[in-house]
């Protein structure tokens, strides 16, 4: 249907038939840059896209080396607030606690025998 409509401005004369052929040459030239600027901008777009994962992943691998530390530092503060050397002391020291003596120390037999 475009060579039949070229072919009657060619005739006519409002058209030469150079402009014509540049018009076939020009279009299909055009449509191969525009693919390869945007085929360019797609893969210069997934490589971005590649560093900034990378980046997240390199942060959040530092993120865990760091929450893996505190949790350490933490379980060692557990264990040296559960320590049973730790509760006598706050049990004699602040509570005024302290062993039973002799006297006050009475065996009950569970069987009433």
């Amino acid at each position: 249907m475009t060579a039949t409509v070229a072919g009657r401005a060619i005739r006519s004369g409002t058209l030469s038939r150079q402009r014509v052929r540049q018009g076939w040459v020009l279009g299909p030239v055009l449509l191969t840059v525009v693919v390869l600027v945007a085929a360019t901008l797609f893969y210069v777009w997934c490589r971005l896209q590649a560093v900034r994962v990378g980046y997240e992943q390199s942060r959040t691998a530092e993120t865990l080396q760091q929450m893996e530390k505190v949790n350490e530092e933490l379980r060692g503060e557990v264990a040296r607030l559960k320590s049973p050397e730790r509760i006598e002391r706050l049990a004699r020291e602040r509570l005024g606690l302290k062993y039973p003596s002799p006297e006050q120390i009475r065996i009950l037999d569970p069987w009433g025998e």
